[in-house]
């Protein structure tokens, strides 16, 4: 079998596992993705020897997302098996006398899954609340191995809805977006929200070892930050907002039909500072309550 046949392999018995806990708790099943951010990621954790949720270069999930084509949102597992080069070496790994155990990707991608989502494998929370996001309709899987060590990446992705074109920010001031409902019966929240990331910062491989969750926005930091833009719906006519506060600015348009949203706005000074800015809209359910994240997608200003 070839490396390529292989990883192909590998991706569907990935996807099988996600799909069998899924259909155990009755979510929609789903199906691979293209995006190749998470390929992309596995590699580089591969050859770097770490495992986490940051490039070497600062990017984050969402990031890499969005500059390879993405039109939902981004929700990022990662996990290994094996050995770095630092960890075989200090375990005398390769020589006569060591026992040194070595990794079959198929025994770890299931051994990895399995860490993820049985508490009695004491699997964090998040990575389950990933796999069984009810909102996920795709994902992206990332598979890198070599002798040694197994890398996976899931990135979980929406579809009930998708972006027709990133962002659009006009003189780092007038923000528009289009997002088109694929899934009847959407609501979008009364939101917008803009959050921001500072320019990228290479980050140390035990750096990010030692982090083990991301934000949207807040930079290298796990400490996440609110929003540095909400945009709210425009009013009717006579209407008007009594006590805005200094990172809220009223659309210019919203309009939200059966079939798309559209959104724009004047973000006056927020949005000017350079760096990384994520747009997320959000999926409304009951009494207007912010439930998840319909479409992610992030823009880069300099």
């Amino acid at each position: 079998m070839t490396r390529d046949a292989r990883l192909t392999h590998l991706r569907q018995l990935a996807l099988d596992l996600i799909n069998g806990d899924r259909r155990d708790n009755g979510l929609q099943l789903i199906a691979l993705s293209d995006n190749p951010a998470a390929q992309m990621h596995a590699e580089e954790m591969l050859k770097h020897n770490y495992v986490g949720h940051w490039w070497v270069n600062g990017r984050k999930p969402y990031m890499v997302y969005s500059q390879n084509g993405g039109t939902s949102y981004v929700s990022e597992n990662a996990v290994a098996a094996g050995y770095t080069e630092l960890q075989w070496s200090a375990g005398g790994c390769g020589g006569t006398q060591a026992n040194c155990e070595v990794p079959v990707p198929e025994t770890a991608i299931e051994d990895l899954h399995r860490s993820m989502v049985d508490p009695d494998e004491g699997s964090g929370l998040a990575q389950r609340d990933r796999i069984l996001g009810r909102g996920h309709r795709m994902v992206n899987i990332g598979i890198a191995w070599n002798d040694r060590r197994v890398v996976l990446v899931q990135h979980f992705e929406g579809g009930a809805a998708e972006a027709l074109g990133p962002p659009i920010l006009i003189n780092k001031r007038y923000l528009s977006f289009t997002v088109q409902k694929v899934e009847p019966g959407i609501h979008v929240g009364g939101v917008v929200s803009v959050f921001y990331d500072p320019p990228l910062q290479s980050i140390s491989p035990a750096a990010i070892n030692a982090r083990n969750s991301y934000c949207t926005g807040s930079g290298a930091s796990i400490e996440c930050e609110r929003p540095v833009v909400r945009v709210l719906p425009t009013l009717e006519a006579g209407q008007s907002y009594t006590d805005l506060v200094a990172n809220e600015a009223v659309a210019l348009e919203w309009r939200d039909s059966s079939d798309s949203f559209t959104f724009s706005a004047d973000v006056g000074v927020l949005m000017q500072k350079p760096g990384i800015y994520t747009i997320v809209v959000w999926r409304a359910r009951s009494n207007e309550r912010l439930e998840e994240k319909l479409v992610e997608l992030s823009i880069v200003v300099e």
